[in-house]
């Protein structure tokens, strides 16, 4: 995976990162964050991927309830990942309005 900083405005840095084909964007994009020390973050544009697993932590199971999507898929929605404090679960907050 390539990625550049593009600018830091009060602390905000936004980043453009991009996966070669046969990364795992997971994989990339959890390496970037320890890279560059981010703890939250949001996403926008995530482009276009020949599969992709969306899944969410059910509490009630305890467990990760998880879609499988085969063939090529374009998000144009707009993740936000933040860390429960309560239980310091890593969440993901989805915006299908593709707006940041």
């Amino acid at each position: 995976m390539k990625i550049q900083q593009l600018h830091e405005v009060d602390g905000r840095r936004t980043f453009a990162p991009v996966c070669d084909r046969g990364n795992d964007p997971v994989e990339a994009l959890t390496a970037a964050a320890k890279r560059f020390d981010l703890s939250a973050a949001s996403l926008t544009g995530i482009g276009a991927f020949s599969g992709v697993t969306l899944g969410f932590f059910d509490r009630g199971r305890r467990d990760y309830a998880r879609r499988v999507i085969r063939g090529r898929v374009e998000s144009p929605a707009t993740l936000r990942r933040k860390t429960d404090p309560a239980t310091g679960l890593a969440l993901l907050d989805i915006d299908w309005s593709g707006s940041p």
